[in-house]
């Protein structure tokens, strides 16, 4: 399944490197209050950052939380590019906004197989201030928090939306059987 095409695939890897791994992965750690209760209802061990750019959030629960697996996905770090394994709870935060929108269902379809009990998503609404290393802006779909919220719908069942001016967030968990 193709998530993310070469070429942006390089300047995501670019743009990582002339940032010197300062661009992105802190809001997960941020937002942490949002879904923690969630994730223990849901008796969590494992936790997939998908998209988790210089691993804040993985650095931060080994100290603060270390009854959860951190496991890492970004496919602009090197290292962190290899397809991960499925886990009990996605944090996704400040991510969907930078998928290529020829990409974006087989993105979902990945993120719906890789899901066990649950999943937080935070999804900036407005162009980003990072510019790429090609100088395109950061975020390739500004769409609004109801266009989100209607795509991962599609695919999830959702609580806790809050759609805001300049972002959304919401929990996700696997679609109930219809």
């Amino acid at each position: 399944m193709n998530l993310v095409s070469q070429t942006y695939k390089s300047v995501l890897k670019q743009t990582h490197a002339q940032l010197n791994d300062t661009w992105g992965g802190g809001h997960s750690v941020d937002k942490l209050p949002k879904y923690e209760a969630d994730m223990k209802a849901k008796e969590v061990t494992t936790i997939l950052d998908y998209g988790c750019a210089n691993g804040k959030f993985k650095v931060y629960m080994n100290a603060h939380k270390p009854q959860y697996e951190v496991r890492e996905y970004d496919p602009g770090i090197e290292g962190k590019d290899t397809l991960p394994e499925p886990a009990d709870y996605i944090v996704c935060c400040d991510v969907m906004e930078h998928i290529e929108l020829d990409l974006l269902d087989n993105v979902m379809l990945h993120l719906k197989s890789l899901m066990l009990k649950g999943g937080f998503f935070n999804i900036s609404t407005k162009d980003a201030i990072t510019l790429l290393s090609d100088g395109s802006n950061a975020h390739k779909i500004v769409k609004d928090g109801h266009w989100w919220v209607e795509l991962f719908k599609q695919h999830f069942d959702l609580s806790n939306i809050e759609i805001g001016r300049i972002e959304t967030n919401f929990r996700a968990s696997p679609k109930s059987a219809e």
